[in-house]
């Protein structure tokens, strides 16, 4: 485990399935003091020690076959007795609705491609989106779900078909695209944080 910055509540997830931590790390160092942890230490109950989880990218089918039943376990009681915070990203999203972790029930639809494409914000005074001038904005794809919300799941940005490409739940943040890819959407991930973890 590796350790950035001074004491901080905020733990970013490097084991297998978050492939691409490394853009996400890349962004926050030097910016937002941060802790990388792996699936060891979730299963060895890390997590008590931070208020938000970030589970990046990557190959989805590598993330619950690492953390293991403990592991997930182990997110589950971070979020639901804990009041712990989750942001996923791509395959980060993808696992939210698994049977193992339970974070959401929206429904999440693979659609493949890798490219840049428009959302639409449905809500532009939502505190991760503030400041944005345009309800319309670029963002970088990759193999992300297409989002179809369950009941009082907030879809908070939509693509052309319709479907969330955002969605907040009460303890989550769930990302179908990469907000650490393009220059104009990194202050939506750094919004996400602060938001998420109550800086």
């Amino acid at each position: 485990m590796t350790n950035i910055g001074p004491k901080t509540n905020i733990a970013v997830y490097t084991g297998p399935g978050a492939e691409l931590a490394e853009d996400v790390v890349i962004v926050l160092q030097n910016s937002i003091p941060f802790r990388l942890i792996n699936a060891d230490d979730v299963r060895n109950g890390i997590l008590k020690k931070f208020k938000l989880l970030i589970m990046p990218g990557g190959i989805t089918v590598n993330y619950i076959p690492y953390l293991k039943q403990k592991g997930c376990e182990a997110i589950k009681k971070f979020l639901n007795d804990q009041g712990g915070k989750y942001l996923g990203i791509c395959a980060g999203a993808y696992i939210a609705n698994s049977a193992e972790l339970q974070i959401c029930k929206s429904r999440m639809n693979r659609k493949s491609g890798i490219f840049n494409c428009e959302i639409q914000v449905t809500n532009l005074a939502h505190p991760i989106f503030k400041g944005l001038n345009n309800s319309i904005i670029t963002v970088y794809y990759q193999n992300g779900p297409h989002i179809q919300p369950y009941k009082d799941e907030k879809s908070l940005a939509l693509y052309r078909d319709g479907s969330s490409s955002v969605l907040e739940t009460s303890s989550a943040l769930i990302f179908s695209w990469h907000p650490e890819k393009l220059p104009h959407t990194i202050p939506i991930l750094f919004k996400s944080i602060y938001y998420l973890a109550q800086l």
